[in-house]
């Protein structure tokens, strides 16, 4: 009676999926099959990409709606200027304090006393990370503006949605700073010093 070796079972399972493997990256490669049909078959990486598709659009939704509230109230006060430039003040400020927010609540947690100055890199690295950041996503080759017209192409509603979302987020942002600092006043600092 003949009994199938089963390392040559599990060889040719291997070497089945390989072919997969392969037929999928030349189809790709030829531009017969997209990127996101080609991981679609593997494990876990449609749903990643799917997830940070959505946070790159978020954020862009983000910069989109502070952009537009800059331009709605700089034409009630008569200056529709430099837009952008404020727009991405307004990102770089928010970003900036939720990094002092954290580390306000590392301070807090670890009961370090933390004095900062602008000559130490740990104040001014992080400040050049987050412009060189919102200059490579907005300003570089104006990204944000591909987003821009199917931003504006949104129902009225789904847009006033986002805007109440976008309005709770920047809200939370300042409580949340607010409260750190309230929370580091709490703490005797001259026992840690």
């Amino acid at each position: 009676m003949y009994k199938p070796d089963p390392s040559a079972r599990i060889s040719r399972r291997i070497s089945g999926r390989l072919g997969k493997i392969r037929n999928r990256s030349r189809k790709f490669i030829s531009g017969k099959q997209s990127y996101k049909s080609t991981l679609s078959g593997f494990s876990g990486g449609n749903e990643t990409i799917n997830i940070m598709k959505f946070i790159k659009k978020s954020y862009y939704y983000f910069f989109y709606k502070i952009y537009r509230s800059i331009e709605y109230t700089s034409e009630l006060s008569g200056g529709k200027f430099l837009t952008l430039f404020k727009a991405g003040a307004v990102m770089i400020a928010l970003e900036i304090w939720i990094l002092i927010s954290l580390s306000a609540y590392y301070a807090i947690y670890t009961k370090t006393f933390i004095e900062l100055s602008i000559s130490m890199p740990i104040a001014y690295i992080p400040l050049i990370i987050i412009i060189a950041f919102n200059y490579l996503t907005f300003d570089y080759k104006d990204n944000w503006k591909k987003y821009n017209g199917e931003f504006a192409n949104y129902s009225k509603r789904k847009n006033r949605i986002g805007g109440w979302i976008v309005f709770g987020i920047i809200l939370l942002i300042i409580s949340n700073l607010i409260y750190a600092f309230y929370l580091m006043g709490e703490v005797d600092w001259s026992k840690y010093r």
